[in-house]
């Protein structure tokens, strides 16, 4: 199962265990609201997910004290899909018990079906949301959207996501209005006051994993490039011993250099440290960088006789 599925089924078991009757108000008016045709003057919710067909048609059913059918219907190489209506004259009566009539202008919130009661504002986002939201599996991406047909309406949703400290994007794509979440922090907080638990500790868990895959990739290229620092380095100070090798021979150097310039054309892997730790007496890093910057300069000096003669 997805992780979109297991989500919606979550907050279908969060859904069905409302007992208060204002938050199971706001919850189905959230479901009905953000339906295929609720202010046709018919009461249409569709969806892919049979619980939470289930769900609509039971708030329904409370509303209206009639048995809701579900309709299911299979579509070639697009699985099932769930489909709970009203014929035309019942669902005047379910919009009129909400506040709205058939065929408004313009279909906006009505605030009085939700309340001040946070509890009822998550209620109703819950339903919203299983109505006309969708979230993509966060180990490829994090992105939790509502779906809206009517611009006005998506306004009135993003005012509700505010009063519970949710700020959400807005895109229009393909006639819909898009409200979308991409950083996992708000979007763990919906989940998790929705009532989506184990969905939020799933999204935890993801983002833990990518903090620390993403962290040892981090110390990974560090120490590429270190290493790559210390092989060219180490390259150019072998040159330039090989140089004064050629030009004056290192048994013209002082012991101290003639010590450390034989242990890097005998070691040129070793860093500063190692090659520190292997003179006798061992000498710190600062120390075997002075020497071998001495020879650098050495070397150079040999170049520019070089190239002067």
């Amino acid at each position: 199962m997805s992780f979109g599925a297991e989500l919606k089924s979550e907050l279908c078991e969060a859904a069905w265990a409302v007992r208060e009757e204002r938050e199971r108000w706001a919850q189905t008016y959230g479901l009905l609201l953000f339906a295929r045709s609720f202010s046709s003057g018919r009461a249409v919710f569709t969806s892919e997910w049979e619980p939470a067909a289930e769900l609509a048609a039971a708030g329904m059913a409370e509303l209206s004290g009639r048995v809701v059918p579900i309709e299911r219907q299979q579509r070639q190489g697009r699985g099932t899909r769930y489909r709970v209506s009203f014929p035309r004259e019942l669902g005047a009566e379910l919009l009129a018990a909400f506040g709205h009539v058939p065929g408004e202008i313009t279909l906006r919130l009505r605030r009085e079906n939700i309340g001040e009661d946070p509890r009822a504002v998550w209620a109703f986002l819950r339903g919203a949301f299983l109505a006309c939201g969708s979230m993509s599996d966060p180990a490829g991406r994090y992105h939790l959207e509502y779906r809206v047909p009517f611009k006005c309406l998506s306004e009135d949703l993003g005012e509700e996501l505010l009063r519970v400290g949710i700020h959400m994007g807005t895109v229009t794509r393909r006639g819909a209005y898009l409200l979308y979440l991409k950083d996992s922090a708000p979007i763990e907080e919906m989940l998790t006051a929705m009532g989506a638990l184990r969905s939020a500790f799933r999204l935890m868990d993801v983002k833990i994993y990518k903090d620390v895959r993403n962290k040892a990739n981090r110390v990974r290229n560090c120490e590429t490039a270190n290493i790559d620092k210390t092989v060219t380095a180490s390259l150019s100070q072998v040159e330039a011993i090989e140089l004064i090798a050629a030009k004056r021979g290192l048994d013209t150097l002082p012991e101290e250099l003639r010590a450390i310039a034989a242990l890097r054309l005998e070691n040129p892997e070793m860093s500063l440290r190692e090659l520190g730790q292997a003179l006798s007496p061992p000498l710190s890093r600062s120390g075997v960088n002075h020497r071998l910057r001495r020879l650098g300069a050495l070397a150079e000096e040999l170049r520019e006789d070089g190239r002067r003669g």
